[in-house]
């Protein structure tokens, strides 16, 4: 009797583990769509650097390789004009961007936004962009980007922090390009030197072949010399013009107290709480009843072996308890 009885239990709990691991493959994919949100990234994209590559006769007919760094360039330079003296080689001045970062609270927003502008254009700068926007229960707020002349950028600085009630934040920066700058200049003036050689190479080209090929690889000089071009422009014009991003947002002490009363509104809000609410409890009853009830009824046909033999068990004791 004993034996049969714990060959009972021990199927019992066999069958209770097998269950338990049935509910869970069940129930885990639905709980887990109701609480688990997943939320993606877009990566950055990546920036690729056109590379092309050169036939070795074209290469030895023009004398170089299109890639030259800017040390290589300036020691050429050096030892073509007298064995490459350090005092020979101009000093490069320092490239500089500064650009500057500022959180204020003033008293009236759009009087701000336009008293920053009206300075950048008196300093001979100019307004980037410009943006105001309701926040703070109703009070504007405001962005706006201004570029002035590097010289003036700390007068522009403290003109602009006048302004102010409060400067909750200001960050300044500079990114020093020069190195750079000069690489540039340096695969600026081998690429021109290239693009002379090839005009000469098609002027006493002597079959079309040639002459393709001259013409094919001054396109792609001429490319490359129009994009280092943009490159310097762009890196002298930012080194020229600092630039100085400006958030706004009101001081609420000194803003007027809003009185007007609004129960339209206060209904059309209440209105959309409600319709918010029955919604949920529509989408959660339609949810239960695709996702979760079949899996319900799957799980109660399991368990009903099981329960049947427990209360056929349970009556044979009670009987056998009687008797």
């Amino acid at each position: 009797m004993n034996r049969r009885r714990l060959l009972l239990i021990g199927g019992g709990v066999l069958g209770l583990v097998v269950l338990a691991i049935i509910v869970l493959a069940l129930l885990g994919p639905a709980v887990g769509s109701v609480f688990s949100t997943t939320v993606s990234y877009a990566p950055g994209y990546p920036v690729e650097e056109e590379a092309y590559f050169e036939e070795p006769a074209m290469e030895e007919a023009l004398g170089f390789d299109g890639a030259q760094s800017a040390p290589t360039a300036v020691a050429m330079a050096g030892e073509a004009g007298g064995g490459g003296r350090a005092a020979q080689v101009p000093v490069q001045e320092r490239l500089i961007i500064r650009s500057a970062d500022l959180s204020l609270v003033v008293d009236d927003t759009q009087e701000t936004v336009d008293a920053i502008g009206q300075m950048a254009d008196a300093m001979g700068g100019f307004v980037v962009s410009s943006n105001t926007y309701q926040a703070y229960e109703g009070q504007l707020a405001g962005d706006v980007t201004i570029r002035v002349p590097a010289e003036r950028f700390d007068d522009a600085l403290e003109t602009i922090k006048g302004f102010a009630v409060e400067v909750e934040s200001e960050n300044i920066s500079g990114q020093d390009v020069t190195e750079e700058y000069v690489d540039l200049q340096a695969r600026l003036e081998s690429l021109k030197a290239a693009e002379e050689r090839l005009l000469e190479i098609m002027a006493n080209a002597q079959n079309t072949t040639d002459l393709l090929q001259a013409e094919q690889q001054l396109t792609i000089r001429q490319s490359e010399i129009e994009a280092i071009q943009g490159r310097l422009q762009f890196l002298e014009q930012s080194a020229a013009l600092s630039r100085i991003t400006v958030h706004l947002r009101p001081d609420i002490v000194s803003q007027p107290v809003d009185v007007r009363w609004k129960p339209l509104g206060t209904v059309r809000r209440a209105f959309d709480s409600l319709v918010r609410g029955l919604t949920g409890i529509v989408d959660a009853v339609i949810f239960i009843a695709i996702a979760v009830l079949p899996r319900l009824l799957i799980i109660a046909l399991l368990l009903t072996p099981f329960y049947l033999l427990g209360r056929a068990l349970w009556r044979r004791r009670r009987d056998r308890q009687q008797s």
